[in-house]
């Protein structure tokens, strides 16, 4: 009987066989090609949406890429796309995690009878907005020392809206126009080149200029 059975689905035993070698095979490819790849968990929402990280598509499940800073684009038919910005690399190698918001009225109707994966999603906002911070730091390093403040001069930023992904700053002064070049040179004290900034100016009457 044991015979007939192998004999019978040997043909199964051999594609399992092939599978797992290639898989055994596409892993060490992988590690040898590319031996910082960080293993990245890829989840989105609908599953056959395509991911973009920096312009190529990757795929669902769990992809590998090197260690960086990596713009996601995350589209489907009928759904919103949606931006956002990961940190790959340890010790914070992240996961990609979004989930489309529906516009048409097919969209509308697949997520009334999907929400458990919205709600799924939601309980996961936390770790998200974790990845989104160090991601925005890793790109705007000054921010973790800003605000700065003294007397003279205020240093702080807010977001450039310019850009839709919300990674970049506007650096803002307030200092009156005789402590403008002070809080400039300040920006260069804290370890950072202030031309490669965009920079706004704002008037503030300084409690010295009475005097």
């Amino acid at each position: 009987m044991i015979q007939d059975f192998i004999k019978n689905h040997f043909a199964a035993f051999i594609a399992i066989i092939l599978l797992i070698a290639g898989l055994l095979g596409m892993a060490a490819f992988i590690v040898a090609t590319r031996p910082n790849a960080q293993p990245v968990v890829v989840n989105v929402i609908p599953s056959d949406a395509k991911v973009m990280a920096n312009g190529t598509e990757i795929k669902k499940g769990t992809a590998y890429l090197e260690p960086g800073v990596y713009s996601i684009e995350v589209s489907r038919g009928g759904f919103k796309t949606e931006k956002t910005t990961v940190l790959i690399g340890d010790p914070n190698t992240a996961s990609i995690d979004v989930a489309l918001t529906p516009v048409s009225d097919s969209a509308i109707e697949w997520k009334k009878s999907h929400d458990s994966l919205y709600y799924d999603y939601e309980g996961r906002a936390g770790e998200r907005a974790s990845q989104e911070g160090i991601a925005f730091t890793a790109l705007n390093p000054i921010t973790s020392k800003l605000p700065f403040e003294n007397l003279l001069y205020t240093i702080g930023y807010r977001a450039d809206p310019s850009d839709d992904s919300g990674n970049s700053i506007i650096i803002e002064i307030d200092a009156s126009r005789g402590y403008r070049n002070a809080a400039i040179n300040e920006i260069r004290n804290l370890g950072y080149d202030p031309t490669t900034f965009k920079i706004n100016f704002r008037d503030y009457e300084s409690p010295f200029d009475n005097e």
